[in-house]
């Protein structure tokens, strides 16, 4: 790719850029490599066509992400296309919990949501998981052993619960910018681009995202859902 890239963009275009794939692709190639080792583990005929089905869905998400930022490499200054549908909550938070279950698993995390089954929300499928995984992703990593993670949903606001070592205040607004890690982060590998991309994605729709911290211990991470 990067001959190609040098006849049109700079060397430090290029390496954020191919940053920007590399992060979004990282969470489902992690999570791949988890449930092939469990189809290899596993006798049960049963169970490894459940984990070969987590693999089908990981890949399409995959493909997903990728696609997602190739289109923003490929109109960089440009508005990000918005296609809503309507989307049962409960049903998606399940999911996105789902996908991440050999992750809690290792971490013997709880992770639930307190969802109403019959809420529906109207947002962008595929970018809504972006957000959504890049937040119960980061909860997953800094949440200690036999923590705690919820996802919740209350007046069209979108919130991730963890029970992590708290963000200092002075830290709630520069963590959402390109290439900020914390102190707490440098023993996990990363582009720090995750934040970022959920700022950009929902600022898209003309909402917010922010955090806070959850009680004595932990952070909560929120945003606002598209205009229902």
């Amino acid at each position: 790719l990067k001959p190609f890239f040098n006849m049109v963009y700079s060397d430090e275009f290029i390496d954020e850029k191919m940053a920007l794939i590399a992060h979004e692709i990282k969470t489902p190639m992690v999570l791949i490599k988890y449930y092939a080792e469990f189809i290899k583990e596993s006798d049960c005929p049963k169970q490894q066509a459940e984990f070969a089905d987590s693999i089908m869905l990981l890949s399409q998400e995959m493909i997903d992400s990728s696609q997602f930022a190739l289109e923003k490499i490929k109109d960089q200054k440009g508005p990000f296309t918005h296609v809503p549908v309507e989307l049962n909550a409960a049903d998606f938070c399940k999911a996105r919990i789902d996908r991440f279950a050999p992750m809690i698993k290792q971490k013997e995390l709880q992770v639930s949501h307190n969802i109403e089954p019959k809420l529906v929300l109207k947002a962008d499928p595929i970018k809504l998981k972006i957000i959504v995984n890049n937040l119960l992703g980061n909860a997953i990593k800094f949440t200690p052993n036999k923590g705690t993670i919820s996802l919740s949903i209350n007046d069209n606001v979108f919130c991730v619960t963890d029970t992590a070592t708290c963000i200092p205040n002075e830290k709630h607004e520069e963590i959402f910018k390109p290439h900020v890690q914390l102190q707490a982060e440098t023993s996990h590998s990363g582009f720090g681009l995750g934040l970022s991309n959920c700022s950009q994605l929902v600022k898209n729709w003309d909402g917010r995202i922010w955090t806070e911290t959850a009680g004595e211990i932990g952070n909560k991470f929120c945003f606002t859902l598209p205009a229902q």
